[in-house]
């Protein structure tokens, strides 16, 4: 006798699934498609097009002092361009904030590979 499918069930890998554990990046695959969006973004745009974007750091407008984070996302987008000694002058934790990302990357090709 063939099986009937109950139609009223959402399948357990939906969009709706994928968005919620990329935003969440509770999963391998969530982070795979946000920091792989990410990396895509950082590549395409053009660097000097991220000045004060999003927006220009609060702790800069609000209490005069520059944060350690600040000019991260420049510099790592400046690595992805092969501008290494632009990255270093926006801000030299970049190299280590994309070799952890990198590193995060790998880990999680590794376990869906298993």
């Amino acid at each position: 006798m063939p099986t009937v499918k109950n139609l009223t069930q959402k399948p357990k890998n939906s969009y709706w699934q994928l968005a919620k554990e990329t935003t969440s990046l509770s999963t391998s695959h969530g982070r795979l498609v946000a920091f792989g969006v990410v990396i895509f973004i950082l590549s395409i745009v053009p660097t000097d097009k991220l000045h004060y974007f999003p927006i220009k750091s609060v702790y800069e407008s609000v209490f005069g002092w520059v944060p350690y984070s600040s000019g991260m996302t420049r510099g790592v987008s400046s690595i992805l361009h092969g501008k290494i000694d632009n990255a270093w002058e926006f801000n030299p934790l970049s190299f280590l904030t994309l070799g952890v990302v990198l590193g995060i990357i790998i880990s999680d090709l590794i376990k869906l590979k298993r």
